[in-house]
C-alpha cells in the first residue's frame, strides 16, 4: 500500500444502544491498529452534537457529524467537505443503509477514493420475517403476502437504495452466502465486485474450568447448581423469533431438568409454556465480560431468530463449544449445521439427550476456529484493501 499509511475512513450512524455492528467495530479497529498500514478515522453521523466534533483516542479519529434531516446529501457534502483531508490513499467503508447519500458525496468529493460497503443488515428481512422469497415476489410484482403501504413504501426505498448504491460501490462485501447469493442472482451483481467475509472475534474462551469455579459463576447469576443451563440472549421480537422459543424448548428430552437463563430486557415470561413462567434466571443486560463469563456455565444456547447476517452472539456460542437450537431461516443456515447443533421443526422433531448435547460441543468450538476467529476476518479485510488500493 505504499509507504504512506492508507487514510481509512469508517462510516457509522449513531445509536445510543449497543448492537452487532459494534463489536464488529472494536474487532475490526483492534485488527487495523496492529496492522499498522492505516490511519483510522470513524465518522459517526447523525450524532447528538451542534457542530462537528473530533476526537482522538487510542491511535483512531472519531469524526461526529451533527443529526441531518432536511437536506440530507448538501449537509451530508458539507460536512465531509470540513471534517476529511484529501490523502493520496483513501478508503471509506461503509457499515449502514441508507448508502446511496454517502457514496454521491465521496464520489463527489473524493473522486479517485474507493468505497466498500459493508452488509450488516438488508432492512427489508425485518418487513418479510426473513423470507427471501416474500420479498423477491413483492418486487417482481407477485405479491404473495399482505404488505401495508408503509411497509411497501419501505421495502422499495431499500431496494433502489440497494441497487443505485451497490453499482457505485467498488466493493461489497457479504457476512453470510444467503446475501451473497441475492446478490448475484437476484440483483445482478458481478461476482467480482462481492467479497465473503464472515464476521470475526478474538476468542475469550477460558479453559479447564473446575466445576467449583463453574459452581461460583452460578452462584453468581443465581443459576441452579444441577441441571442443564440453556441460555437465550438478546432481543423477543417476531423477527428474533420469540414464537419458537416454547417449541424449541419442547425439543429437550423430559428427563432433563432445565435451567432457562435469559440475557435481555423484554418480557420472557410471555413467551414461554405455562410451567415455566416464573422460573426462569432473568440477569438483564450485563457486560461483554459479563457474558463471557456467563458462557463457561453454559450448556446448551437458543437461537430462535428468523434472519442474520453473521450474528456475533452466535459466534459466541460457536467459540464457547455450545450447540444450539436453530433454524435453517435466512443467514442462520450458513452458521449453524446439525453437526454440531440441532435444527428445529415446529412439525418434525426429536427429544435431545444430555448426550447428543456433549458430543457436538467439540465441532462447535471447531467451527469458531475455522471460520470466525478475528486474525481471518481482519486478514481478509486487509487483504481486499490491499487489492483495491493497487488496482
Amino acid at each position: 500500500m505504499g509507504e504512506n499509511k492508507t487514510s481509512l475512513y469508517m462510516l457509522e450512524a449513531y445509536t445510543p444502544y449497543t448492537t452487532g455492528c459494534d463489536t464488529f467495530m472494536k474487532e475490526f479497529m483492534k485488527g487495523m491498529l496492529r496492522h499498522g498500514g492505516f490511519n483510522l478515522h470513524v465518522i459517526v453521523e447523525d450524532s447528538p452534537v451542534k457542530n462537528i466534533t473530533k476526537k482522538h483516542e487510542a491511535g483512531i479519529t472519531y469524526i461526529y457529524f451533527p443529526e441531518t434531516r432536511q437536506n440530507k446529501f448538501a449537509a451530508l457534502e458539507t460536512c465531509m467537505e470540513k471534517a476529511v483531508s484529501h490523502s493520496s490513499e483513501m478508503i471509506f467503508v461503509s457499515n449502514f443503509c441508507p448508502v446511496i447519500f454517502n457514496i454521491k458525496a465521496i464520489r463527489k468529493l473524493f473522486p479517485h477514493a474507493k468505497f466498500v460497503h459493508v452488509i450488516h443488515d438488508l432492512p427489508w428481512l425485518t418487513v418479510f420475517g426473513g423470507d427471501e422469497n416474500a420479498y423477491m415476489d413483492y418486487i417482481m410484482g407477485h405479491e404473495t403476502s399482505s404488505v401495508n403501504s408503509r411497509d411497501g413504501k419501505f421495502v422499495k426505498y431499500c431496494t433502489y437504495d440497494i441497487v443505485e448504491s451497490f453499482k457505485q460501490a467498488d466493493m461489497i462485501v457479504c457476512l453470510c452466502e444467503s446475501t451473497y447469493q441475492m446478490l448475484t442472482d437476484f440483483y445482478g451483481i458481478a461476482h467480482e465486485k462481492i467479497r465473503l467475509i464472515r464476521n470475526g472475534m478474538e476468542d475469550h474462551v477460558v479453559s479447564g474450568m473446575t466445576k467449583a469455579a463453574r459452581d461460583f459463576v452460578k452462584g453468581k447469576y443465581n443459576i441452579p447448581s444441577d441441571g442443564l443451563t440453556v441460555l437465550l440472549a438478546g432481543r423477543l421480537t417476531y423477527s428474533k423469533g420469540a414464537d419458537r422459543i416454547s417449541g424449541m424448548l419442547g425439543m429437550l428430552s423430559k428427563s432433563i431438568s432445565c435451567n432457562l437463563v435469559y440475557a435481555g430486557l423484554d418480557d420472557v415470561d410471555k413467551w414461554l409454556p405455562d410451567h415455566m413462567q416464573g422460573s426462569v434466571t432473568n440477569i438483564g443486560f450485563i457486560s461483554h465480560a459479563e457474558m463471557m463469563e456467563l458462557y463457561t456455565v453454559v450448556d446448551m444456547g437458543l437461537f430462535p431468530s428468523r434472519h442474520e447476517q453473521c450474528s456475533y452472539v452466535g459466534i459466541e456460542f460457536l467459540m464457547n463449544g455450545i450447540p444450539v437450537i436453530y433454524v435453517p431461516d435466512y443467514g442462520i443456515r450458513d452458521m449453524f449445521r446439525k453437526e454440531f447443533s440441532f435444527e428445529y421443526s415446529a412439525s418434525t422433531y426429536s427429544m435431545i439427550t444430555i448426550g447428543q448435547i456433549e458430543a457436538k460441543k467439540l465441532a462447535a468450538r471447531n467451527e469458531y476456529l475455522k471460520n470466525y476467529t478475528a486474525e481471518k476476518m481482519n486478514s481478509r479485510y486487509v487483504s481486499l484493501f490491499r487489492e483495491l488500493i493497487s488496482a
